[in-house]
């Protein structure tokens, strides 16, 4: 066998050798690449897990029989920006709670105490969270919650954010047969921007209603002081 050939052999058989190590090393990379994966996916899965919990457990305290309680959850819940579709739902529910809580001031600093309610804390949690992970649920709550009082506080925190459905929203509010409904409507009307509101305002004015009469002719004088005053 000559030189050449023998050089040719001990170059294929270095080729075929080296060609063997890259595929090993590459299904070797791929192992540990898979490996590492799984090992993300199960720390998420673990994290997830344990903000599920973490949210049961806030909202079944929004639902406590102590104020404080449902307080202190609603709070929470805007601190952390909670986005969870259940935390927002549970909040929304949390509007019409009216009871009156008394927060203490910063330590240390003489602040004063004050004064709050944990429908108020809800409010503020959902604002909080932002329209982006609220506007959804509050439109839906506007529309079909079993509590006047939950349809007429989520149709205001609507046109407080300013989202679009809110003018049809409180269109059709205004046609309840609840009287407390549309005087709701009314006062949320306010929040709207620019002069979209006058129109409802104005054929409010004909309402059966002599309260609600008296509320429009409030919001249309808010809103254009210029107005002529108009007779409720």
């Amino acid at each position: 066998m000559s030189m050449r050939v023998k050089l040719v052999l001990v170059a294929t058989l270095l080729c075929v050798g080296l060609a063997g190590l890259t595929v090993r090393n590459h299904y070797r990379d791929v192992r540990h690449r898979r490996r590492r994966q799984r090992r993300y996916e199960a720390q998420d899965r673990r994290r997830e897990e344990a903000t599920r919990r973490e949210i049961e457990a806030f909202v079944e305290r929004l639902r406590s029989t102590s104020a404080v309680e449902r307080g202190n959850a609603a709070y929470a819940l805007g601190y952390r920006r909670e986005e969870s579709p259940v935390a927002v739902r549970a909040l929304i529910e949390l509007l019409d709670d009216h009871a009156s809580l008394m927060w203490k001031g910063t330590p240390g600093v003489g602040s004063p105490r004050v004064a709050t309610s944990p429908a108020r804390e809800a409010e503020e949690a959902l604002l909080r969270i932002g329209k982006a992970h609220t506007a959804g649920a509050l439109a839906g709550a506007a529309e079909t919650a079993e509590r006047a009082v939950i349809r007429v506080e989520a149709a205001r925190m609507l046109a407080q954010l300013g989202d679009e459905r809110a003018l049809g929203i409180l269109s059709a509010h205004l046609r309840s047969e609840d009287a407390s409904v549309r005087i709701g409507a009314i006062r949320s009307l306010r929040h709207l921007p620019g002069a979209r509101a006058i129109p409802l305002l104005t054929e409010a004015l004909k309402d059966a209603n002599a309260s609600v009469r008296q509320s429009a002719a409030s919001a249309l004088e808010s809103l254009d002081p210029s107005r002529p005053r108009a007779e409720p």
